[in-house]
């Protein structure tokens, strides 16, 4: 008996019919159960997850102010800050063709060797994240900058 014979027997068979519509019914009560169920739980993890997102927030902007408050006290400290601050798109730049160049070598010996090339794809993807992270940083640092300089220009207005 072919494959084709064999479904058209079992599609006739009212057996298959009974089972496929029991089936469905237990599929769609389950997904029914399931859907309220996990909409019960993300609307939880969601306002708790928005009240810890607000608390950091609100502890993030404490720390920058606090951190505005000491880099103008201390033109030193702000020289100091501001200096570190350009350097890092460089570093981050270096860490991105970095992270390339580990990508070109994984693609050359690709054939040699599966572990080298594992191994340099992983250093890769960490080097091209560390300098994106070092950016982030960078970007930062760069809008407390420019949030103590405007402050400064309207204190002298």
């Amino acid at each position: 008996m072919s494959d084709l014979q064999k479904f058209l027997s079992d599609i006739s068979s009212i057996y298959w019919w009974i089972s496929v519509i029991i089936v469905g019914l237990l599929v769609s009560l389950t997904g029914d159960f399931l859907s309220n169920l996990i909409d019960k739980i993300a609307s939880r993890s969601l306002k708790s997850f928005r009240e810890k997102s607000e608390k950091r927030k609100i502890e993030t902007i404490e720390k920058d102010n606090a951190l505005i408050e000491e880099l103008i006290k201390s033109p030193k400290y702000f020289m100091w800050y501001q200096s570190r601050t350009v350097t890092r798109p460089l570093m981050s730049f270096l860490y991105i063709i970095l992270g390339t160049v580990f990508i070109v070598i994984s693609i050359l010996y690709s054939s040699t060797s599966i572990w080298l090339n594992y191994i340099t794809q992983f250093f890769s993807i960490a080097i091209a994240f560390l300098g994106l992270r070092i950016l982030l940083v960078a970007n930062k640092r760069n809008e407390i900058i420019y949030r103590i300089i405007d402050k400064e220009l309207e204190e002298k207005e």
